[in-house]
């Protein structure tokens, strides 16, 4: 993985408008009051998966990290990404080649990293301040297998974009 600074005349919505493949954004839900409310007040008809669904996690569903697909890069989630979700650490945009349902099924497999002492922890890929971690030449093997499904990704640190192409 290599991350890029942006310039601060890097445009996301013009960058990903011509993309052929799926835009999503993978959403903290532990940085909303109500992740599950907060997207279908920004979207029409929300295509998302909450990745906590279906797995043992699933009793802290109202804090789950959710994939949602952008239909529309103009309206909703992207126009909000963009604003000000990028910059309060809330969501990462990606682009892939994968079905929504493929992508949140991988996505799954992620949610726990094995510990030193033997134990496990929820592992917060999701998170936009991870992903300096990530980048890391010790966690470049992690990062691979997170995001071998991701093409393309887009967050904001301090202000400025970065992307990753994987």
């Amino acid at each position: 993985m290599d991350i890029q600074n942006m310039d601060a005349a890097f445009d996301l919505l013009g960058t990903l408008a011509g993309n052929p493949n799926n835009i999503y954004l993978l959403m903290d839900g532990a940085r909303f009051k109500n992740i599950h409310a907060f997207i279908y007040e920004h979207e029409d008809n929300p295509d998302y998966i909450p990745l906590y669904r279906g797995t043992y996690y699933e009793s802290l569903v109202e804090v789950s990290p959710c994939l949602v697909r952008i239909k529309d890069m103009h309206r909703g989630l992207m126009p909000w990404f963009v604003r000000q979700g990028a910059d309060e650490l809330k969501a990462l945009a990606l682009v892939s080649t994968l079905p929504l349902k493929d992508l949140a099924e991988h996505f799954r497999t992620c949610l726990e990293a094995n510990l030193p002492n033997q134990g496990l922890a929820l592992f917060r890929f999701y998170d936009p301040s991870v992903m300096v971690m990530l980048a890391s030449p010790a966690l470049q093997q992690q990062a691979a297998f997170v995001f071998k499904h991701v093409s393309e990704m887009y967050w904001k640190i301090d202000g400025a974009y970065k992307s990753a192409l994987f």
